[in-house]
């Protein structure tokens, strides 16, 4: 190169010759160094190759390989590739540390690790002083274990200068990637993390201009670190709970937002400024001057400032504003959702019309979080239809068009008619009403219904309770009233009705006789002898008037007649044959018999 030179008669002093010969140089080193170092195998057992040709030894474990690699490249520029671009290079529990003396490194292919120390392991670790670009997939594949806190996976540790512009770097648990008082840039590729996708603290630097960025919480910036981002989108899934964030600033801490999409989702917050600690003032700030910055979910909100307000100079800011309503005749247990709005932060929702629900009258909206209303959109809300159903005024009126009784009634529900025992007219038997009141729609008037020549016949009887209980008939004249059932009273036996009611011709009472019941006892003979047993009969020797009664089983009296004193012979021959119980009562006196008629 440097002859050719001289060949093509170029003129040049002894400084300009050895300027040009220097440039060549370095331009060969540069050229020599464009093939990529590409790292192969499994089970500690790797190898890098360049060219084809093995880099220091074969099969030995991922941090040898790394500083054969370091060792080769002696400094200058570097290309290094996780396996052959398709398949993925698996490091096992393993780190690949970069640090000591390198140029700018070039990262590509796929690498995974399940490494588990939150400080010092890492998939790949970029050590302070040390460059590094990078287009490849790199991944941390270890669960967090809830009993130790020191045991989250961290895709990428940065305490040098790294620049992610393509690939994926993916965190099955924390963090994708843990920026440590490094340069970050991101401008392209995705960063993705269970949990919390970049992490920076300790002065880190993060400049986000690209890319898709998503956690269950995306970006924080942390004491005295600086985030600025112009680009990308940034997403908060809310994974692990409804309070994540798509970017935090803590206090000391400083961010300038221009670009960008910034959304966080599942009543997350998408830019939450956290200013004051412990009752510590601050110089930490976040300012808003552009991009797309948005929450969704019940609770969410775009934008917090705690401690110290955002500064918001432009840019998109809204939340999420839905209206629902329940339909209260269809289907009352089920929400239905009339309008899902985007309001920017602090600005009014426009309320739909709610639906006309038949019934009802709608009477406003109320939102899940009382101190914001519809004016001044704070965070997303959820505004609910409210509804009061509709009632009406029945109005119970005699034949006369005197005021039996008046009440309120619901829309679609049964108005309770007054006591039937409030309605008399002489004469006339009460028949009903002249309207339908099972179903309310409508404000009533429901007057009574009589047909003449009619009486009032009521029955009074003894309840099983033992209350007093009445019932209302109303019946014809010259007609009979229909006695009601009468319930049985434990020790008594209903023997009938006081008074005649098969041909009524004026109001009546008509109330229940009962007749205690003798207890049936064992049988025995009385020791006085008044009466003593015989087939089918008894003898009764009586010195006074005496009285017979016999029962069956159950206590109920089938017969009872009275004797004179004397001698008498009774037979019960012409009952059913079964026992029976016989009771001899004379004065104060009384003797029980168990008889057996055959």
């Amino acid at each position: 190169m440097v002859t050719d030179l001289f060949n093509k008669g170029v003129a040049m002093t002894r400084n300009t010759f050895f300027t040009a010969f220097l440039a060549a140089l370095l331009s060969t080193v540069a050229f020599a160094q464009t093939a990529p170092y590409i790292i192969t195998g499994s089970d500690e057992q790797f190898t890098a190759a360049k060219d084809g040709e093995t880099v220091g030894e074969a099969d030995q474990p991922i941090q040898t390989v790394i500083e054969a690699i370091r060792s080769d490249a002696n400094g200058a520029a570097v290309s290094i590739q996780f396996e052959d671009g398709e398949n993925v290079l698996d490091i096992g529990t393993a780190s690949a540390s970069f640090g000591g003396n390198w140029g700018k490194i070039t990262l590509s292919g796929k690498i995974t690790s399940s490494s588990v120390n939150l400080w010092d392991e890492s998939t790949v670790q970029i050590q302070d002083g040390v460059s590094v670009e990078s287009t490849a997939d790199i991944a941390n594949t270890h669960d967090f274990n809830p009993d130790d806190y020191n045991s989250h996976g961290t895709a990428i540790y940065n305490y040098g200068t790294l620049s992610i512009s393509g690939g994926t770097v993916s965190a099955a648990d924390y963090n994708a990637v843990l920026n440590h008082g490094g340069t970050l840039s991101i401008s392209g590729g995705t960063i993705l993390a269970k949990g919390l996708a970049v992490s920076s603290f300790d002065s880190s630097t993060v400049s986000i201009t690209g890319g898709d960025i998503s956690g269950s919480s995306a970006v924080s910036n942390c004491v005295n670190c600086t985030l600025s981002i112009s680009g990308g989108t940034i997403l908060a899934t809310g994974n692990f709970a409804t309070n994540d964030y798509a970017v935090y600033n803590h206090r000391f801490g400083t961010v300038t937002i221009s670009g960008g999409t910034i959304l966080a989702t599942n009543g997350g917050t998408a830019v939450y400024h956290f200013a004051v600690a412990m009752g510590q003032s601050d110089s930490g700030s976040v300012t808003i001057s552009g991009g797309t910055i948005s929450a969704t979910g019940e609770g969410g909100q775009a934008v917090v400032g705690f401690g110290r307000d955002i500064i918001i100079e432009g840019g998109k800011i809204t939340n999420e504003v839905i209206f629902s309503y329940r339909d209260w005749v269809l289907d009352p247990y089920t929400v239905l959702y009339l309008d899902t709005q985007a309001v920017e932060h602090g600005s009014p929702a426009i309320a739909p019309t709610p639906p006309a629900i038949e019934g009802y009258t709608f009477t406003g909206w109320t939102g899940d979080y009382g101190y914001y209303g519809l004016d001044n959109v704070q965070q997303c809300i959820t505004f609910t239809a409210n509804y009061n159903i509709n009632t009406y005024t029945v109005t119970f009126v005699d034949w006369d068009g005197t005021e039996i009784e008046t009440k309120t009634v619901n829309h679609g529900s049964q108005a309770y008619s007054p006591d039937v025992y409030s309605l008399y007219r002489e004469g006339y038997i009460f028949t009903g009403w002249d309207t339908e009141f099972d179903n309310v729609t409508s404000d009533l008037t429901v007057t009574a219904l009589y047909d003449e020549f009619a009486y009032r016949v009521t029955f009074y009887w003894t309840d099983a309770d033992g209350s007093s209980v009445g019932e209302l008939h109303f019946v014809e004249r010259g007609s009979a009233a229909i006695a009601p059932i009468v319930p049985e009273i434990e020790g008594y036996t209903f023997i009938g009705w006081d008074i005649e009611f098969d041909n009524v011709t004026s109001d009546l009472t008509v109330t229940a006789e009962y007749e205690e019941i003798t207890p049936i006892l064992p049988p025995q003979t009385a020791t006085n002898r008044l009466i003593t047993p015989t087939p089918n009969g008894i003898t009764l020797t009586a010195k006074t008037n005496a009285t017979i009664s016999v029962y069956n089983l159950s206590g109920k009296l089938i017969s009872q007649q009275s004797y004179n004193a004397g001698n008498h012979s009774i037979s019960f021959g012409h009952l059913p044959k079964g026992m029976y119980v016989v009771k001899a009562s004379h004065g104060s006196e009384k003797e029980i018999l168990r008889v057996t008629v055959r």
